[in-house]
């Protein structure tokens, strides 16, 4: 429940759509070490993947990290 909880806060804090209650329920998250790490996989992953079209639409190679990463 709280990986789909932290993943539902942090998609409507991207999409400008949290609720002041909603956005204090994720900092609040943010103490609680389960919901954290949850938090902090999510935000990777977004990360990542706006990263990765930055770079496409930019022309930018891919890292080699991140290539050895996909690799596996």
């Amino acid at each position: 429940m709280k990986k789909k909880r932290s993943d539902t806060l942090l998609q409507k804090l991207i999409k400008n759509k949290i609720s002041r209650l909603e956005f204090e329920e994720l900092l609040s998250g943010l103490e609680d070490t389960e919901m954290a790490i949850y938090l902090e996989t999510s935000m990777k992953v977004y990360f990542d993947k706006v990263m990765k079209k930055h770079r496409q639409e930019s022309g930018l190679k891919e890292p080699v990290q991140d290539k050895l990463q996909n690799d596996n």
